[in-house]
């Protein structure tokens, strides 16, 4: 990351990552054991009088060679404040090699190999503000550009990919192009009301998926499809009595389908046309209504912020699994009808406290999420939606040591949410969302005159943690810094 300051007293701010990833899981463990104690990989598994077939355990190796880009630019011209940016990400390399079950996967037999086309996404956006006496004035575009594209082929040895034969594809792209227009208006008593108005056009297109049928690659596309909303939003705020501040804010959003959720059908063998039973093809928008109310106050060194809030999503996508008609279970992207979100948030920052140089910051919530109606699958009305805690808190505890030296002391917490839209499945293990709490130190150290030193440790407890994949654990961070 770089940045300079002109003479003009234009920024301009250029960023650039690079992540490669090189991933060995071969080392699978199982917990199932026979009556001799040996351990068993998959089969037939009886206990308790009921009797599974155990199969998911597999061995992969993974390479990926991952990039992102990024260009921000600001100053003023003709009076105006202006801001852009545009940004870059994509894979420019993906190898993906996985056995077919355990036992291939110990002898090196026949497995899948995945390969990514270069998927990623092109973003920009550019802001424009200006004060016109008691209006502060803003607007400003933005569009992006989103693709996935991927191939799997079958081999005959999975480590080396050997005999690759087509099997699958999948691609797709969305574009968005929004629009918003803002006014912060002064009203007399250091009041203010802001108004203001976005517009998205959305679209979905370039996307289908290919399959191996009867020895030959069969290809099919999905319709195009566009859409668009309006979200207007409303926000007042100032001073009430014994030194609080109100801010009251109303408004809407609309969030579209994204490439994941949108083109992950199958073929069907018999027609060799996208089964419409696979995906939605009706894939509506999420629609949500958000209010919020919060208040502020400070007292000496120590201010306060409390908020209450709701949102009232319409649509929410969401991955359901179930039967299709010919009696396979399959995974896809649909709309539950109303979910409802209500909660209470409380905020406190603190400077100096007990002694100078010591600053606190810290915030606990509760939520209530729930999903008010599903036509899709009516069992889970009244059930807590999935993913969102019932109650979080994060804050740290920041001490000066010197004018050059700090250190810090933050901690992250969350109950158990559910892991799928019934609440039957929760658990403390991988492929659930379970509680956390983390403790993360971090210690900074400045350098002469243009250089910082940072060393922390994330996770200092080393929680054991997972929202579907396993959190990281007791990470160790080094980071440098220079300024010039």
């Amino acid at each position: 990351r770089a940045g300079w300051e002109m003479d003009n007293g234009w920024t301009l701010e250029a960023m650039g990552f690079a992540w490669l990833t090189d991933q060995d899981l071969t080392d699978t463990r199982t917990f199932l054991k026979d009556a001799g104690g040996s351990p068993v990989w998959q089969g037939r598994v009886a206990f308790g009088g009921r009797t599974w077939n155990a199969t998911g355990l597999t061995q992969s190796l993974t390479r990926r060679t991952e990039y992102l880009a990024g260009l921000r630019a600001g100053g003023e011209a003709v009076g105006w404040a202006v801001s852009a940016n545009v940004s870059r990400y994509w894979i420019a390399s993906q190898d993906g090699r996985t056995s077919r079950d355990m036992a291939t996967g110990l002898v090196n037999g026949a497995g899948t190999q995945t390969q990514a086309r270069e998927p990623g996404w092109w973003t920009g956006a550019v802001t424009l503000e200006r004060t016109f006496g008691a209006h502060a004035v803003a607007f400003g575009a933005d569009a992006n550009l989103y693709e996935t594209r991927s191939e799997t082929f079958s081999t005959t040895a999975w480590k080396n990919a050997s005999n690759p034969v087509f099997s699958a594809s999948t691609w797709g792209k969305t574009t968005t192009f929004g629009a918003f227009l803002e006014d912060e208006i002064s009203l007399p008593g250091d009041y203010s009301l802001t108004a203001g108005v976005r517009y998205d056009a959305w679209k979905a297109h370039d996307g289908g998926i290919g399959k191996q049928v009867a020895g030959r690659r069969v290809d099919d596309d999905y319709p195009e499809r566009s859409d668009s909303a309006i979200s207007p939003k409303l926000s007042f705020q100032g001073p009430l009595a014994a030194g609080w501040e109100v801010q009251l804010s109303l408004g809407t959003a609309t969030r579209f389908p994204t490439v994941g959720e949108l083109f992950q059908g199958r073929i069907d063998d018999i027609t060799q046309q996208i089964d419409p039973h696979s995906f939605d093809p009706n894939l509506r928008p999420e629609t949500s209504f958000d209010a919020s109310l919060i208040l502020r106050r400070s007292f000496g060194d120590v201010r306060v912020t409390g908020s209450v809030f709701l949102q009232d999503v319409h649509d929410a996508i969401f991955s359901f699994q179930g039967l299709n008609p010919f009696g396979q279970v399959v995974s896809s992207f649909k709309n539950v009808d109303r979910v409802r979100q209500v909660g209470v948030e409380l905020i406190a920052e603190a400077r100096d406290v007990v002694f100078e140089g010591l600053d606190v910051d810290a915030n606990v919530s509760w939520m209530d999420a729930r999903t008010v109606s599903n036509a899709s699958a009516p069992a889970a009305e009244g059930r807590m939606f999935p993913r969102i805690p019932e109650w979080r808190s994060n804050g740290s505890i920041r001490y000066r040591i010197s004018d050059g030296a700090r250190a810090a002391l933050g901690w992250r917490y969350a109950t158990r949410p559910n892991s799928d839209l019934f609440g039957l499945s929760r658990g403390d293990a991988f492929g659930f969302q379970s509680e956390y709490f983390t403790i993360d130190g971090r210690v900074t150290v400045e350098i002469g005159e243009h250089a910082e030193l940072g060393i922390g440790i994330d996770n200092l407890l080393n929680d054991k943690a997972y929202v579907a994949h396993p959190l990281p654990q007791r990470t160790l961070v080094v980071d440098l810094r220079g300024r010039w």
